[in-house]
């Protein structure tokens, strides 16, 4: 894995800010593409989400250290926490595919990957999200060992099927327990490690730049010039010059 330092630093930040509009799930894919080399896009998309981000908090320690400062308000209060924590306590539980029975049918869960949850991103109507998750990552059979197609789903296990893929999602979820100093509210908030990193990117990125303009209009070096320097050189010259 490549960390995303200088030149790679600024590709992710590019990938992931153009264009815009694309969902934020692109951005995540973006950024493994810089740091994964060697694995491609589509390779990356059909990662389940737990692995996707367990790489994701790799790369964010290759890159940026195994501390992260996260900071969220209280939804009681507006009160802001912040607290430290590292990326290895951050790590995402294996969400395993599971197997389970209702009636007559069998029913093979699997975790969903972001080419599953971009497809499902499309529609606006969440309960229309949740149906086309639903049959793309849940695979029934009936009691002659026959695939059901999902048109053929009755209600009542469309429901269930629907029920326990959120579990299955809900078990890989990184979960931060926390107690409201203001309010004494006892809480819990779900770590979403892709807009995380993509934060710390914009931040790393914009420095960066701000760095390559600050030495380029102080002595008039090119930007790959400045961006083959360590970081410690980079800031010993801004030193120098002021900046």
């Amino acid at each position: 894995m490549r960390p995303l330092h200088g030149q790679n630093l600024l590709f992710a930040w590019e990938r992931g800010s153009s264009p815009a509009h694309l969902p934020a799930l692109h951005r995540a894919l973006s950024m493994l593409e810089v740091a994964c080399p060697e694995c491609s896009r589509t390779a990356l998309a059909a990662l389940g989400i737990s692995a996707r981000d367990r790489l994701l908090l790799q790369m964010r320690e290759a890159s940026f250290g195994t501390r992260l400062d996260c900071r969220f308000d209280c939804p009681q209060c507006g009160a802001a926490l912040e607290f430290t924590a590292s990326t290895e306590a951050l790590q995402p539980p294996c969400a395993n595919q599971s197997d389970t029975e209702f009636g007559a049918y069998r029913l093979s869960l699997r975790e969903a990957t972001s080419e599953d949850l971009c497809v499902a991103a499309r529609e606006a109507d969440g309960g229309e999200a949740l149906r086309v998750l639903t049959e793309r990552c849940v695979h029934v059979e009936n009691e002659q060992g026959q695939l059901e197609p999902p048109s053929t789903w009755p209600f009542d296990l469309r429901q269930h099927a629907g029920e326990c893929l959120e579990t299955l999602h809900a078990s890989a979820a990184i979960v931060l327990q926390f107690d409201c100093p203001a309010c004494r509210r006892h809480d819990a908030q779900t770590f979403d490690a892709a807009a995380f990193v993509w934060r710390e990117v914009v931040h790393h990125a914009q420095r960066l730049l701000d760095d390559v303009h600050a030495l380029a209009w102080a002595y008039g070096w090119s930007e790959a010039a400045v961006l083959r320097m360590h970081q410690r050189r980079r800031q010993a010259y801004l030193d120098r010059a002021g900046l």
